[in-house]
């Protein structure tokens, strides 16, 4: 059944009396090497792009900004080089498993939102499906696993006062026994969408969603990059309106989602990181090591 979220997570972020200062700074965790690099975990309010927009993670998540998040995705979990992945969000709760990938591309274009209210999400659901299909050969060819598109986790909910957007589908894999959950935010802005991806198995719908509308509403979009501050003379404008963004996503990130995925599912291989330390999920040992590290309340 789907899981039904209160509106109320949307309120307030537009609002520039609410608008948190953005150059306050961040609180970290201990330095972490992965691997031989040293990554620098970050709660409270954090930057995210180039004076994009700003997070505010709490003491129960922490934060990698843009080359270190980069890292994770492309060198650890062997994804393709992605320029548009800004930032990373893990839990520090051992029994989370979950991972929210953020992207920012700004050649994406300004999205017109005028189709939001008359878009038929089981038409779109299907042609989303025979476009997941369809790719599995070029999929296959690249190294990837073929992919399945089950259906909605939660069908899509847009907000046009905050210009936010979220749904959640299942996915299953070639290689993976059981199903992917991927829960997707879209935060429109002036010339792009600031894109979350979070991954995890569907069973934990309920604890993704909470956490995904979480980091949602902590979200704002800095003067400047404003969905309402779009100007047709000078910007961008994206192809396609709200159903082009939801359909469109599925194809971009499929690849990410199976590689991420068999982390999250599989336990397919142990990951060495620093001093040959093996687990199944690189985040059990950044959790270890975070739980070690003094906390602070905000």
């Amino acid at each position: 059944s789907s899981l039904v979220l209160s509106s109320a997570v949307f309120a307030g972020t537009d609002d520039p009396s609410t608008v948190p200062t953005p150059n306050a700074p961040p609180e970290a965790g201990e330095p972490l090497v992965v691997k031989g690099r040293t990554l620098h975990p970050m709660h409270g309010l954090v930057a995210v792009g180039d004076k994009l927009a700003t997070l505010d993670i709490p003491s129960s998540q922490f934060f990698l900004a843009k080359d270190e998040a980069r890292y994770i995705v492309e060198e650890v979990c062997h994804n393709p080089e992605d320029p548009s992945v800004v930032g990373l969000v893990m839990p520090t709760a051992d029994e989370a498993g979950w991972m929210t990938v953020i992207s920012y591309d700004p050649e994406h274009g300004h999205v017109a939102d005028s189709d939001a209210k008359s878009i038929n999400f089981s038409e779109l659901l299907t042609q989303m499906k025979e476009d997941v299909l369809s790719g599995n050969e070029a999929r296959k060819a690249s190294g990837y696993d073929t992919a399945t598109l089950l259906g909605w986790s939660e069908p899509p909910h847009y907000d046009p006062a905050q210009h936010k957007l979220y749904w959640a589908k299942r996915l299953a894999f070639s290689s993976s026994k059981g199903e992917t959950l991927n829960y997707c935010v879209r935060v429109l802005t002036r010339r792009g969408v600031l894109e979350m991806n979070t991954i995890d198995d569907p069973a934990n719908l309920a604890t993704v969603a909470a956490s995904s509308q979480a980091l949602l509403a902590s979200t704002t979009v800095l003067s400047g990059e404003r969905y309402q501050e779009f100007d047709s003379s000078i910007d961008k404008v994206a192809v396609g309106g709200i159903a082009a963004l939801i359909a469109g996503g599925v194809l971009a990130k499929t690849g990410l989602f199976a590689v991420i995925g068999k982390f999250l599912l599989a336990f397919i291989k142990p990951i060495l990181i620093g001093l040959a330390v093996a687990g199944g999920w690189i985040w059990k040992f950044v959790k270890n090591r975070m739980a070690t590290s003094p906390k602070r309340e905000h």
